[in-house]
């Protein structure tokens, strides 16, 4: 794979994969350090930190949205 940075129209950097924009970052440095850590790097090897699941399947989110429709519910009935 052929990691590569280029500049951007809204003055910051564009890190690439073949021709697909991975990521946009605001310092030249920051970019160029990590296109070099992608490039010396086995993708296969990279964890996967990111949850995958929708947001409105998360435990956390469902008790932040039955609480706000328990609070909404209970204004309207008084």
């Amino acid at each position: 794979m052929t990691y590569y940075s280029q500049e951007l129209a809204n003055n910051r950097w564009g890190i690439y994969e073949e021709n697909k924009l991975l990521a946009t970052i605001g310092c030249y440095k920051t970019c160029q350090r990590i296109v070099a850590l992608l490039r010396a790097s086995n993708p296969k090897k990279i964890p996967i930190t990111q949850d995958l699941r929708p947001l409105n399947q998360t435990k956390k989110f469902k008790t932040k949205t039955s609480r706000k429709k328990s609070i909404s519910r209970s204004r309207v009935l008084v």
